[in-house]
């Protein structure tokens, strides 16, 4: 593919006529020339240099592979800033935006906070940086997905008014001592929905991060387990969820004995987010 003109018009015009991924065309400039929607809006005194021009032609070729646009450009947005990704960490999604909602209204000062699979990091360090102070902890089976995290984890080092700790565990297997808060979104897409899955996520995205067997539960029933023994008296366990689990996944946390168990929507009405709080038999720990 080649570009004749250096002038905007006509890269933007080239752009509409080539681009065959569902990205908007916008998207595209603003990402990869971090051009504002002004000047995407109203491009006629505006040229690009040849180098830019091939950035776009480079982006549009990988963009019609059904690559993802965060994987091109080397970061994602999320709750009001951008992360590194690459192809070892799921994308932040929007979705997960209102488990940061229910983490902040959860949160209280002093909290010790565990989040299982941290993948890029993205959750961890929004809390910790939204939140009150306290201690995070982020723990991840794969060390590829825990480099991502610590590059994020350098990136926000300066702004962050707490200690935030990443490092290697298979959920709970490397772990001491309690939690007032837990969260975790775990793989939960089953096997059998792989065929359904838009190309740029079953081609680009890591499987270890999103499949898990039983009709994608079995990573929810091993926290929900598991989870008591890492929890003080009081405390929560958070889960994000696809959009038909929330049944499913509140039933096993009212089995195991949480109390409080609530499910929490997204923007579209879909199930989001389950949580319950953990109250010992035997009176356990206190929270505080």
């Amino acid at each position: 593919m080649e570009v004749a003109s250096l002038a905007l018009p006509d890269a933007i015009n080239w752009v509409r006529e080539h681009l065959t991924a569902a990205v908007p065309l916008k998207d595209v400039f603003r990402e990869v020339l971090d051009l504002s929607y002004t000047d995407i809006a109203f491009p006629m005194e505006l040229s690009l240099s040849r180098e830019e021009y091939q950035k776009i032609v480079c982006a549009v070729e990988r963009l019609n592979k059904k690559e993802p646009l965060a994987h091109i450009v080397g970061h994602a947005p999320f709750y009001g800033r951008d992360f590194y990704v690459n192809e070892d960490v799921l994308i932040p999604r929007m979705d997960t935006e209102i488990s940061i909602e229910v983490l902040l209204k959860l949160f209280k000062e002093g909290d010790r906070f565990l989040e299982l699979g941290v993948g890029s990091g993205c959750v961890s360090l929004t809390l910790a940086l939204e939140g009150p102070p306290g201690a995070f902890h982020g723990v991840d089976i794969s060390p590829e997905a825990l480099a991502v995290a610590e590059k994020n984890l350098g990136k926000f080092q300066g702004e962050l008014h707490s200690p935030v700790t990443f490092f290697q565990s298979d959920w709970f297997s490397a772990l001491e001592g309690k939690y007032q808060l837990i969260y975790a979104n775990p793989p939960y897409i089953s096997y059998g929905e792989l065929d359904d899955l838009d190309e740029s996520v079953k081609d680009y995205e890591p499987h270890l991060a999103l499949f898990a067997p039983e009709n994608g539960l079995a990573n929810y029933r091993k926290i929900v387990q598991d989870s008591p023994n890492y929890l003080k008296n009081g405390g929560h366990l958070v889960f994000e969820i696809g959009a038909t689990q929330g049944k499913a996944v509140a039933e096993l946390l009212e089995t195991r004995g949480f109390t409080d168990v609530a499910i929490e929507r997204d923007l579209e009405q879909r199930d989001r987010v389950v949580y319950g709080t953990w109250i010992s038999p035997d009176g356990g720990e206190d929270r505080i």
